[in-house]
């Protein structure tokens, strides 16, 4: 029997070869065209606690294949088949960088090796959108902005669900909404997120993009603030108009009076404490990141507080003889914070008591709030 072998697909030919005196089968390799190539040009991420099931593949050369591991290792509790599966339920995170290798039915076919990674991904880390809100966008103005994620494995890619962008607006796979937007209004769009492990599934994530109509600008309408006094509650809130909202308020020079604070919303509240006038240059942004930052400078004065009604009558009665807040060197009593004192100097209204002073009932009230606030 005579056998001819050469590169290709194994067939076997039956003839009878009356030269060699008998017959028999001839294994024959019918040559072709396509080499052996592995086409598998990369691996999905796994992830610990999932089960994996991935196949190798490859094309040409002589049937069957036999896949091995050339260099490197898989990850811990998967295993390599030599039909290529790679299955188990991986065990430890990490990136495990393999050298596979096939060889095929040709004996005289070299083998064909091939690097590939497996990312495993540790587990209780759930893909998760942290994009919980978008900017608003103007009419006419370019927009950037980039949804996020966390947990799952690399890469992540980005899609919409349900919805529309405002026209003229794009989304990318890695999660880039970008353009310039031709078109007013609030656009509702369902984001939605995949991951490295095709065993995760989808994440979604509901929010809006607002687009404002072009050429109304951001302006501050507050053009004066009304005065304070020391000591009685003030509350007044800076406006604007225009722009996107939501306004964003802050001091860019200048200090508001002690006491008083200025919240993002733009109210000024608090009650003062000293005196006097303040130049505060405010200012305000908007809901567009685009839109520059407008400023206004005011100012707040405030007064001092008026008396109280007792002064008078510790000017006209009690002055004369004794001080407040500072020691008195004739040796007469310092009468701050002694307001308790007066009743019982005078302890009968409209009748004369200490002194022979005679005061009403309203005088004993208001000179005793008078020492006590001194």
């Amino acid at each position: 029997m005579k056998k001819l072998l050469q590169y290709g697909l194994l067939v076997a030919v039956t003839a009878a070869i009356a030269a060699c005196g008998g017959g028999g089968d001839i294994p024959l390799y019918i040559p072709t065209s396509s080499a052996l190539t592995v086409t598998t040009t990369s691996l999905p991420a796994a992830t610990i606690g999932k089960d994996y099931n991935q196949t190798l593949t490859a094309t040409g050369g002589v049937l069957p294949y036999k896949w091995s591991i050339m260099s490197g290792a898989l990850p811990l509790n998967l295993t390599l088949s030599a039909t290529g599966a790679i299955t188990g339920n991986p065990t430890t995170a990490g990136k495990y960088d393999i050298q596979f290798m096939v060889t095929d039915g040709n004996p005289s076919q070299p083998m064909v090796h091939q690097q590939l990674s497996i990312t495993v991904a540790a587990a209780g880390s759930p893909l998760t959108v942290t994009t919980n809100s978008l900017p608003n966008a103007t009419v006419g103005t370019a927009y950037n902005q980039t949804l996020s994620a966390s947990g799952g494995v690399l890469p992540y890619k980005w899609s919409i669900m349900s919805g529309a962008l405002p026209f003229n607006l794009t989304l990318s796979a890695t999660g880039a909404i970008t353009g310039n937007p031709t078109t007013a209004g609030k656009y509702d769009i369902q984001f939605m997120v995949t991951d490295g492990n095709p065993s995760q599934p989808m994440v979604h994530q509901q929010l809006s993009i607002t687009v404002a109509a072009a050429g109304s600008p951001l302006t501050v309408t507050t053009n004066s603030l009304p005065n304070a006094t020391v000591g009685t509650a003030y509350n007044q809130t800076l406006s604007a108009s225009g722009g996107v909202l939501p306004y964003n308020w802050s001091i860019m020079s200048g200090s508001l009076p002690l006491n008083l604070t200025l919240s993002a919303t733009g109210a000024i509240t608090g009650t003062p404490t000293t005196a006097g006038t303040y130049d505060i240059l405010f200012m305000v942004t908007d809901g567009n990141p685009l839109q520059p930052m407008v400023h206004k400078q005011l100012t707040i004065t405030v007064n001092a507080a008026a008396p109280l009604p007792g002064k008078a009558v510790y000017d006209n009665n009690c002055a004369v003889c004794h001080q407040l807040g500072a020691y008195d060197p004739s040796g007469s009593p310092n009468l701050s914070g002694q307001g308790s004192k007066v009743p019982t100097k005078f302890p009968t209204a409209g009748v004369a008591g200490h002194k022979e002073i005679t005061l009403s009932a309203q005088q004993i009230t208001d000179v005793a709030a008078f020492l006590n606030a001194n």
